[in-house]
């Protein structure tokens, strides 16, 4: 796995606009393991877990 960077402004808003059911994410646990074209790849602090966006 990368290192794992701290998110921008920008990528903050893009994971507080993801949905998981009817709960937005919170961009404070998740962490940024690489963007790469129009894909963000996010991981979450606590749970590890993948989350891969859009963009």
């Amino acid at each position: 796995m990368k290192k794992l960077k701290k998110p921008t402004r920008k990528m903050k808003e893009l994971i507080a606009e993801q949905q998981v059911g009817r709960a937005n994410l919170n961009p404070n646990n998740w962490l940024i393991e690489r963007h790469v074209g129009n894909q963000v790849v996010c991981v979450n602090r606590k749970s590890m877990k993948k989350l891969v966006i859009e963009i």
